[in-house]
Formats: structure tokens, C-alpha cells, sequence
């Protein structure tokens, strides 16, 4: 093929001989970790679509390029921006979240793709991606370095699996592409590259899958390579646009699959020429998001308030929010910050919609598993889990707060919680109420007050404290503790009560004790109404008037309001949920949830005549179910009539 003479040389970090550069596909909808290694050569694909400001990485849409067809062809933009543009010894590829394994240690992993959930620090320094060095040998003997291909014949189709490569495409037709355009592409190898058509029939006939774009090849390589490869995908362009208008997401990514195809060709082509080789394994990262640094959203009373929730809490999280919006006043700003690593673009629009036209409300989300990926933490029940422990992580989650409210999601306010927040916690670490229901677990049981003074080291066990609202002095707690510091006594502790048990130990003798009106507890069971009864007397009594009017509804242990509208305090939480855009949702839910427990008593009352056995009287009456529906369906409403239709067609 013709030389490019227009090509200009990208300056590495070193000069190093020969050069070598590894171009990196990446996205414009997202900005993600880069691996700090004059190796890579990190391009913005579809470029020409990029509106963000002040962005200093490389883009495929200048000399020759095709960075408008990103939507065609992906990340071969960027190899043909590259190909066109920038003169290297060596020409290697790979998408921001997919990289070559080039360690000494391949044998080690001994797999053709390894999978991490994040791209961090601790991940590079694993796989010795930083290490600019390791390649040279590689390339030394090779002048070909590729992903070690898959087994196709262990890969699920649509209709099963595949003996071969052509199988496995005629297999996903219309999933990934059309199988006719493979037909297509193999008549134009026969026409204008014979002596590569025998080589793409032995790689579709064969198992051996090179399924990601990841290379690296010798200049005279790459330029042949790209020259047969865009020739092919230039020409069948122009057939595969007659009908593009119709065509789906997946399918208009054709040109793309076909380029991977065309890569495999290739490869099979050169390794039965005698060309030499080496496969290694490809690190697959299913999040590769720039970790966020958050910063306070607002300049004056700024209100920060942190709550950790799942994709499947958000409807109950939204009941809180309403409460936080209907008590909040315009003269305080509230950031908002949500942990979490699971809720869906969808969720997170309607929560945002909540705030619209608020100026003095932020909601921001953040993935603390990103930063604490692959720390081991000991969850001690069912009932609790690994997230538990983002409070305890929240000062260095947020390192750029001083000052954090942290809340469950299972309470609702009665007021501005700025009053929370104003707390004067200078000389302190954390402030919060003192757990009236461990005091009571005190009373009933010696054992919990010896949990406390021997294993927690407590010496004064009535000051436990709860930690559904925690205020915090994330400045302190910084300058005392090391991040290192609290995940080693996190991941060598096995306490009863996880983090909150952690908490009390840590900040034992500075947290500031808030009124309980702050952290109300409700009545929910026998057993919790046991340990309230329980109580010290002195704190029953204070717990029963603020009982009148609690500033915080906490609604800390099982049933939750949303599956028992007739515990206590619910219509409180009923009153807000009504309120927000996953009313219905909330409904449903707990509509569903009666509807199988309703199917069980049905169940139930013929087991009563066919099987008397004594455990089934133990059963709930209907009745129970009534109350519900009456209370949150009420006679002659038009939601009734469809719950209605919903739990008997």
C-alpha cells in the first residue's frame, strides 16, 4: 500500500526504541481511568460528537478520519484515525475497558479473558499494566501480538450452541448482525483477495474466536492489515446503508462486528503464513468510570446529607426525600449524596425530577465499590451486608467534606433537617442518639452488657449509640484514623452489629449525644416494644414524649411501613409516600406481596378442612389482609376496584 507522508509523530513520555504505540478507544458519554503508561495513546472515539469543554485527551476527528461513522463503526475509528495519522514501529489496539494482558506472569492467570468489576490502582500494579518494559521482549520475537482466542463452541447462542465461528454468526442472526453480510464480505475476499479466501474460510469453519479488537503489529502489518480491512468495510458500506434507516442498534454496529471478524481472518492468515505470534489473555473491566472527586455542591449552608440505597429502594428512599423537600427551607441549600453501585439511569431520573426547580437541592450518585473494590469485610447475618459499612467509609469516600449526615433510608423527618446538621460538633467526632433499644437488651440480657464491656471494650454500655442518623466530622475522623486504619479493623472485627458496632468502638468518649427526638424508634413487633418496655426508666419516659412529636421516624427493624400499613407511625410514612412518583410502584409492591400471602391463607383455610395439622391455626386471618386493603383502598375507589381485578381474574 501507498505510504502516508502526512503523518505526524505523538510524543511519548520516554524515548524508547523502537516505538510503540498502543491506541485506547474511548468514550465521550463517560470519562474513565487511564493507565498511566507512555504505552497507551488514549483517543476520544467519535470525537466530531463530543460538546464537553477543556478536554485535552486526543481525538479520532482530525487529518484523515472517519470519527462521524462512530456509530457504525465504534472503536475502529480511532484505529483508522490512527493508521492515517500518527507513524509508530509498533501499532496496538484495545478499548478503554478491555487491555492485553502483556505481565511475565500470562501463565499465572491462564485464561483467555479475565474479568475485574473496577480499573484501580490496585488492579494495575496486579497485572503489571503500568510496566512499559514488559512489551519489549515480546516484541522482540514477535512481530504479532494478539488475544488468545476463545472456544466458541463454549459460548450460548440463541439457539444453543455453536460447533464453529460460521455456526455461532448464523446462529445470532439479527441479534448481532445479519448473517448475509458475512456472505457478502466473504465475495468480496474471494474477488479482490484470493489468496486470503482460503484463510477465512478455515477461520469461519474453525472454533478459535478472536472476539475484541486487542493487538498489537508490526508497522508493515498494521498498514496491510488496515488496507484490507477498511477496503472491505468501505465497500460494503455503501450496500449496507440502502436499508440503514431500518435498521436496529445492534445491526448498525455491524461494521464493527464485521471488522472483528476481518481481524481474525487476518490473524489466521498470517499464522499459517509462518508470521510470528503471541496470544495473551484480555483483562475485561465491567466499570472503568473515572473515580468522581465530590466536592460541596453549594458555596453557603451547604446541608450535606449521604444515604447508601439499591436500585430496589428507591421508591422507598423517594419517601424520605419528599420529607427532606416538604420540611426544607430556602434559606439552606441541601447536597444531597447517595451511595450506591446498582440504581438505573431510569430510577436516578425520577429522583432527579423530585428537585426540579429546586435551586437549593442537589442529588448526586456515587459508587463507594470503587473505591473499596476487593476489601474483604466480614457481614455478620442475612439481614445485613457489605454496604452497611459505607458509613464507616464515608469520611474518605467524600474526603472533601468536613462535615457529613449520614441516614438510613427507612425514616422520614418532621422538620428542616439542617437542624441535624447545625449541631456543633467541633471537639467531637460524630454526634448521635443513644440506642434506647440496646438499652433495653442490657436490661433483659447479661450477656449483651458483657457483648459490650468485653469484646467492644465499652466501659459505659448505656452510651451506645445508634447509627441510622450519624452526623459526622469527617475532618477529624480523617486526621485521627488512616482510610488504611478503619478498613483493617473493619476487615479483622467480627461484631454482632457490624458498623455500627465499629463505630461505637472507634469514636467511643467524643461523640456528642443527641435529644431522641433525632432517632425515634418506632413500635414495630413484640420484640422491639419488649426492648423499649425495658428500657431505663428515666429514657422510657423521655422516649414516650417525644413519642408526641419526633422530629426523626425511624423505622428501624421489620415490618417495614410499606408491607404493614397498621404499624405504628405508618400513616405518617403513607401521608409523604403518597406524595411521590412511586406511589403506585409502592402499591404494587406491597399489593403482590398480600396477594401471595392471601393465596397462603386461602391455602390455609383448605388445608383446615382436608389436613388439620396444628401449625397451620397459627396462621394470620384474611382479616389482617382486609385492614390493609381498607385502610390503603378504601370502599368505592377506583385503585381498589383494580387491586381487585389484579389479585382474582
Amino acid at each position: 500500500m501507498e505510504e502516508n507522508n502526512s503523518k505526524t509523530d505523538i510524543k511519548t513520555k520516554e524515548n524508547k526504541k523502537p516505538d510503540i504505540k498502543i491506541f485506547v478507544s474511548h468514550r465521550i458519554d463517560m470519562e474513565a481511568e487511564t493507565i498511566d503508561n507512555p504505552l497507551y495513546v488514549n483517543v476520544r472515539c467519535g470525537a466530531v460528537f463530543d460538546k464537553r469543554e477543556n478536554i485535552d485527551m486526543l481525538g479520532d476527528n482530525t487529518g484523515d478520519n472517519i470519527s462521524e461513522k462512530r456509530d457504525m463503526y465504534n472503536e475502529l475509528t480511532v484505529q483508522y484515525w490512527a493508521w492515517k495519522n500518527v507513524d509508530a514501529d509498533y501499532y496496538g489496539f484495545c478499548d478503554e475497558n478491555k487491555y492485553l494482558l502483556l505481565s511475565e506472569k500470562q501463565n499465572k492467570f491462564n485464561n483467555e479473558v479475565l474479568y475485574e468489576e473496577f480499573l484501580t490502582k490496585e488492579i494495575i500494579k496486579k497485572y503489571e499494566l503500568d510496566n512499559n518494559k514488559l512489551v519489549d521482549k515480546l516484541l522482540g520475537e514477535n512481530d504479532l501480538v494478539i488475544m488468545q482466542p476463545i472456544d466458541i463452541r463454549k459460548v450460548v447462542t440463541p439457539k444453543g450452541y455453536a460447533k464453529n465461528i460460521k455456526m455461532y454468526l448464523q446462529n445470532n442472526n439479527h441479534k448481532l448482525l445479519k448473517y448475509e453480510h458475512i456472505e457478502i464480505i466473504l465475495d468480496y475476499i474471494r474477488d479482490v483477495y484470493p489468496d486470503i479466501y482460503p484463510y477465512a474460510i478455515k477461520y469461519l469453519n474453525g472454533y478459535q474466536y478472536i472476539q475484541y479488537n486487542n493487538f498489537i503489529m508490526k508497522k508493515i502489518l498494521f498498514n496491510e492489515y488496515c488496507s484490507f480491512q477498511f477496503n472491505i468495510l468501505f465497500n460494503f458500506e455503501k450496500k449496507f446503508h440502502k436499508n440503514s434507516q431500518f435498521y436496529s442498534e445492534n445491526i448498525m454496529q455491524s461494521l464493527n462486528l464485521i471488522g472483528i471478524v476481518l481481524l481474525g481472518i487476518y490473524y489466521k492468515y498470517l499464522s499459517e503464513k509462518h508470521t510470528k505470534y503471541k496470544q495473551l489473555s484480555v483483562i475485561y473491566f465491567n466499570n472503568t468510570k473515572k473515580y468522581e472527586q465530590i466536592y460541596p455542591f453549594f458555596n453557603t449552608n451547604n446541608i450535606a446529607i449521604v444515604i447508601r440505597i439499591s436500585d430496589y429502594y428507591v421508591p422507598y428512599f423517594s419517601v424520605l426525600l419528599q420529607s427532606i423537600i416538604s420540611y426544607s427551607n430556602k434559606d439552606n441549600n441541601y447536597d444531597i449524596i447517595v451511595l450506591t453501585g446498582s440504581i438505573k439511569q431510569n430510577n436516578k431520573n425520577i429522583l432527579n425530577n423530585m428537585i426540579t426547580n429546586k435551586n437549593n437541592f442537589s442529588i448526586r450518585y456515587i459508587n463507594p465499590e470503587q473505591y473499596i473494590h476487593g476489601t474483604s469485610l466480614y457481614v455478620s447475618t442475612s439481614s445485613y451486608s457489605r454496604e452497611a459499612y459505607y458509613t464507616l467509609f464515608t469520611p474518605y469516600l467524600l474526603k472533601n467534606y468536613d462535615k457529613l449526615l449520614v441516614l438510613d433510608s427507612d425514616l422520614i423527618l418532621q422538620g428542616d433537617i439542617a437542624e441535624i446538621f447545625n449541631n456543633d460538633i467541633s471537639d467531637c467526632l460524630a454526634a448521635a442518639t443513644k440506642e434506647i433499644v440496646f438499652m433495653g437488651m442490657l436490661n433483659l440480657d447479661e450477656q449483651w452488657i458483657e457483648y459490650a464491656l468485653e469484646e467492644l471494650k465499652i466501659d459505659k454500655p448505656y452510651d451506645y449509640t445508634n447509627t441510622g442518623v450519624i452526623l459526622l466530622n469527617t475532618k477529624l475522623i480523617r486526621d485521627k484514623f488512616t482510610f488504611k486504619h478503619i478498613v483493617d479493623v473493619a476487615k479483622n472485627s467480627k461484631f454482632r452489629t457490624q458498623e455500627q458496632d465499629l463505630i461505637n468502638i472507634l469514636f467511643y468518649g467524643k461523640i456528642k449525644f443527641l435529644d431522641l427526638k433525632y432517632n425515634y424508634y418506632t413500635r414495630i413487633n413484640s420484640w422491639n416494644e419488649d426492648m423499649l418496655d425495658n428500657a431505663p426508666v428515666h429514657y422510657k419516659k423521655i422516649y414516650e414524649t417525644v413519642g408526641n412529636n419526633p422530629f426523626v421516624i425511624h423505622y428501624a427493624n421489620q415490618p417495614k411501613p410499606w408491607s404493614n400499613p397498621n404499624i405504628s407511625y405508618a400513616d405518617k410514612w403513607w401521608e409523604i409516600a403518597r406524595k411521590t412518583p412511586f406511589y403506585e410502584i409502592i402499591l404494587q409492591r406491597m399489593s403482590y406481596e398480600q396477594s401471595s400471602y392471601i393465596s397462603f391463607t386461602t391455602l390455609d383455610h383448605f388445608s383446615r378442612i382436608m389436613f388439620p395439622f396444628k401449625w397451620l391455626k397459627k396462621v394470620h386471618k384474611v382479616g389482617y389482609i382486609r385492614q390493609i386493603a381498607d385502610k390503603l383502598l378504601p370502599h368505592g375507589t377506583k385503585r381498589r376496584k383494580i387491586v381487585k381485578k389484579l389479585l382474582f381474574r
